[in-house]
């Protein structure tokens, strides 16, 4: 019976491999919390869970022959590291909270801030990833052979490689999605608890059958393997190239297929799919095991090759990823297919490198390893050294080599330590009659690596996973519409590829130039324009007395510039990319060289904590994170985050949001307002670019001074910035007012909102992406095009009367094509062409706009006498549609006939609650 027990250690090593997943994924999201989302920060959090791992099995493994049964040593350690991931979330609060009390007196972004925070962080992971890294050598030391058997090196690694892809998916597509992060770590844990009690009780029940003679043979001292330093040495700078190049694919990768969490989890999984497979590869074939320090160097020399080959194909990856996709019909059942084509393109672009990469390991410890008690300690050598090899390769990569020598000449650099470590082992092994001819082929494959064309800009800088059209027919129509985008500024910086892309005017569309980031656009010189600026001037002009202001992302500099065309105030901007800093002096002329401006303190650093931790109180914080589905945005977003926003404003203060409805379901809009409104219960919702809105929130009604607005919208230098997109009076501004905070609070509803802890958006907003949806609900409730009797707007006009100037200041900003709110404009052209029909401008502006069609009003006259109520309701929605043209909150209209025809159409079927519902409607409208 309990020899068909003697896979079940395999099973546990699975499972163990899936939870260190799991831990990895919700320690990194709650230290990223603590430390900020930059890229510093996720180099100390990768670097303290590899040293732990690498610190517990140099550790652990040396001791591993001490466990009389390591199987029971291995519970005992699976045992401590569940307990400690159940009690996690408790234990990160605490320590955050401690240390933000005992650092409050030191200088934000000082050392001592930094080197406290890095430092507390890594203890915290200490503890449980010391213990992972002994799991290992432990279990090696259980299936440990005789003199004359064979390591399980390869099968143990294939199990714990297979594990971790499931856990990278299961956390990134079920558990933190579904349950949050403090529920995903409590549940793993005892999971994970209960898998290391399984381990204990089977190693006690376990009785393993030994010769006196295989014992004896097993406790001979035997002398170090000669060759042991060198292969160490090897292991670890395999070890460090890996990390290059998974961080430099994580990176191109983010272009082609968009850097939502899923596209990572994807990556991250198709990488360890590789190395399963390569551990695989190994366990059937055995001719590979045979000499494996010969096979240690080919597949060293092997990883650079096949990298080398591949090198011209990456820049091909986007259309690639275009043409595929544009195969799919965008739907949310065909969502699961986008994955798995992300997932595929991910694993053939990774695949033999990695597969190589996954014999590495098993072959270095066999090549070193000795039998009996001493497999422990030479694996754990061996796990640590390679594991030790990706700490320094993370922390290079990420804070010098890409940011110095970018994307490419970081794959260069590590294909030349993949060769120059297979040559050594060439000349360590006993190859003697393949040595120079193998060597030979190295370099020559190493000179071919500079002969290789190089990478353009522009194929790295627009990403085409949001493209909806099909691609274009072939790689040479590719180039030709890249060509036409010109690159006045690209730079691979630690954390993100950075560009400033211009386009050339043509007949339907202006010159533009766009600030991409990860291939997405987050800003621009022309269409963005409108929100950009009115970011700043919507608060500033509600709250004159503001000077403070906190600006969260710095983007193209525009909405900075706009904030300081006022006199008396002083910007405090956020900006966590440096690349992004450097981007912004491409807009100087849009900005106003608001970088060279000494009233703006530019600081570089992650948003989260600067409003966790600063001191300063501030009048205004403009919050215009990216989009929701970037992994990372949500964090701005959150619960948590509106709450350190409101900690740092003024009392009296206001927060603006910008949030979208492309890409985005009323749902997902909604979790975003109802999150804000969980901190600043009134909401106002502005309209900006196209479907872009701003949300000012406070929490108190807003009491704005129209005249002061006025007063402070004739300054020269907000009269000019205003100007810039058509908005040249308080009634074009207060015009652009959509919906006043009942409504808001109406729509928001009840229901989910987004926390730190069940990050929604983060995980829900991908597929709104994909599928291309629309927030038409939120949009289509615009109160200007169906009462808003409570909008700044209407309050403003009922003192003042709608006179030809004003008319035509509303019509000039809702015809700006960056703004375009055709209903509006008709609504106003309309009246104003009947009351100044001389007024060649508006008739242009209105000949301009599309008509609508005209209402058959014969029939009112033809059919008055019907008793069909179908027929009546039929003529009432007539005449509203006729009223509804010239109607808005702005030019009331007389509805009372529409009103006469759906009361009779009700007296003749009162039981239709269609008929009642449009009724309420109408009376909505009426005044």
């Amino acid at each position: 019976m309990l020899k068909k027990l003697h896979s079940l250690p395999f099973v546990f090593f699975i499972v163990s491999g899936a939870c260190g997943l799991v831990y990895e994924v919700a320690w990194a999201r709650y230290l990223g919390l603590f430390l900020g989302n930059t890229t510093l920060a996720h180099m100390c959090v990768l670097a303290a869970f590899m040293g732990g791992l690498a610190a517990g099995s140099f550790a652990l493994g040396a001791a591993a022959w001490k466990f009389k049964r390591p199987l029971a040593a291995y519970g005992w350690l699976e045992i401590l590291i569940g307990l400690y991931a159940v009690a996690f979330p408790f234990l990160i609060q605490r320590v955050q909270t401690a240390t933000f009390s005992a650092l409050s007196g030191a200088e934000f972004g000082g050392a001592t801030w930094l080197v406290s925070k890095l430092g507390v962080s890594a203890l915290t992971l200490l503890l449980p990833t010391f213990l992972m890294g002994g799991t290992f050598p432990i279990l090696m030391r259980h299936f440990q052979p005789s003199s004359s058997g064979e390591d399980k090196a390869e099968w143990l690694y294939l199990t714990n490689c297979s594990g971790a892809v499931v856990g990278a998916l299961l956390a990134g597509f079920v558990f933190i999605p579904s349950f949050g992060l403090s529920a995903t770590l409590r549940d793993v844990g005892l999971a994970n608890t209960l898998l290391g009690a399984a381990a204990v009780a089977l190693a006690f029940a376990w009785t393993t059958e030994r010769s006196a003679q295989t014992e004896m043979e097993m406790e001979e001292p035997q002398a170090p393997n000669p060759i042991a330093r060198p292969v160490y040495v090897a292991i670890a700078v395999s070890g460090m190239a890996a990390m290059v190049y998974e961080l430099v694919w994580i990176r191109i990768f983010a272009v082609t297929l968009g850097s939502s969490t899923y596209s990572f989890t994807l990556m991250v999984a198709a990488f360890i799919t590789g190395l399963a497979l390569g551990s695989l590869a190994l366990g059937l074939i055995p001719r590979l095991r045979e000499k494996p320090l010969l096979a240690f160097a080919l597949s060293e020399i092997a990883i650079g090759v096949t990298i080398i080959v591949s090198i011209p194909l990456y820049e091909k990856l986007p259309y690639t990823f275009w043409q595929a996709s544009s195969l799919l019909r965008q739907s949310p059942e065909s969502m699961w297919l986008h994955n798995a084509l992300k997932y595929s393109l991910c694993f053939a672009a990774m695949a033999i490198p990695t597969i190589f990469f996954g014999m590495t390991l098993p072959l270095a410890i066999k090549a070193v390893a000795r039998p009996g008690r001493h497999i422990g300690k030479d694996s754990g050598f061996i796990y640590g050294a390679n594991t030790a090899g990706t700490l320094f390769g993370a922390a290079l990569t990420g804070l010098v080599f890409i940011p110095l020598m970018g994307l490419r000449h970081s794959l260069e650099l590590a294909i030349l330590a993949n060769m120059a470590t297979g040559v050594l082992l060439l000349w360590c092994s006993d190859a003697r009659r393949f040595r120079a001819l193998l060597t030979f082929g190295a370099i020559a494959a190493s000179v071919l690596l500079f002969t290789t064309p190089q990478w353009r800009p522009a194929g790295f800088s627009r990403g085409t996973f949001r493209e909806r059209g099909a691609a274009p027919a072939s790689w040479t129509e590719y180039q030709q519409v890249v060509s036409l985008l010109k690159v006045c500024y690209y730079r691979e910086d630690g954390g993100s590829n950075v560009a400033v892309l211009a386009t050339d005017a043509t007949r339907n569309r202006a010159a533009e130039k766009t600030l991409f980031i990860d291939g997405k656009a987050d800003g621009s010189a022309y269409g963005d324009m409108p929100t950009q600026i009115l970011l700043s001037h919507l608060p500033l002009l509600f709250k004159p007395e503001a000077k403070d202001v906190l600006m969260v992302g710095l983007g193209t500099g525009a909405s900075a510039g706009s904030a300081l065309c006022y006199p008396d105030t002083h910007v405090d901007c956020v900006e966590i990319s440096p690349a992004v800093v450097e981007s912004a002096r491409h807009f100087s002329e849009y900005n106003k060289s608001v970088l060279d401006n000494p009233r703006m303190t530019l600081i570089v650093e992650d948003a989260r904590t600067l409003v966790a931790i600063t001191k300063k109180k501030y009048d205004v914080i403009v919050s215009e994170p990216s989009n929701p589905w970037v992994a990372g945005m949500g964090n701005l977003f959150s619960l948590e985050y509106f709450k350190s926003t409101d900690r740092v404003l003024k009392p009296g203060g206001v927060i603006v949001q910008w949030f979208h409805t492309y890409e985005m379901s009323d749902e997902l809009v909604s979790v975003i307002v109802r999150t804000m409104r969980e901190v600043f219960p009134c909401v106002y919702v502005f309209h900006g670019s196209s479907d872009d809105y701003i949300a000012l929130g406070s929490r108190a009604p807003l009491e704005p001074d129209f005249a002061r607005m006025e007063q402070r919208m004739r300054a020269p230098s907000v009269r000019r910035d205003l100007d810039r997109i058509s908005v040249d009076s308080v009634a074009a501004l207060l015009g652009l007012q959509a919906l006043s905070p009942a409504n808001v609070a109406r729509l928001a509803g009840r229901g989910p909102i987004n926390s730190d802890d069940l990050p929604v958006l983060e995980y829900r907003a991908p597929l709104a992406q994909y599928i291309n949806a629309k927030a038409s609900q939120w949009k289509g409730s615009d109160e200007r095009l169906w009462g808003g009797r409570d909008l700044f707007s209407v309050q403003y006009l009922a003192g003042r009367p709608l006179d030809k100037t004003t008319s035509r200041s509303m019509i000039r900003a809702y015809t700006d094509p960056r703004i375009w709110r055709t209903n509006l404009a008709l609504a106003l052209l309309d009246n104003h062409t009947s009351r100044w029909p001389d007024d060649a401008w508006a008739a242009n502006k209105r000949l301009a706009l599309t008509p609508g069609a005209e209402t058959p009003r014969e029939l009112m006259t033809a059919f008055a006498p019907t008793s069909d109520w179908r027929l009546v309701e039929r003529l009432a929605d007539h005449e509203v549609a006729a009223r509804l043209r010239a109607y808005s909150a702005f030019t009331p209209q007389d509805f009372s006939p529409a009103m006469k025809l759906l009361d009779r159409a009700i007296a003749l079927n009162p039981t239709e609650d269609r008929l009642k519902y449009k009724r309420e409607q109408l009376l909505r409208m009426m005044p």
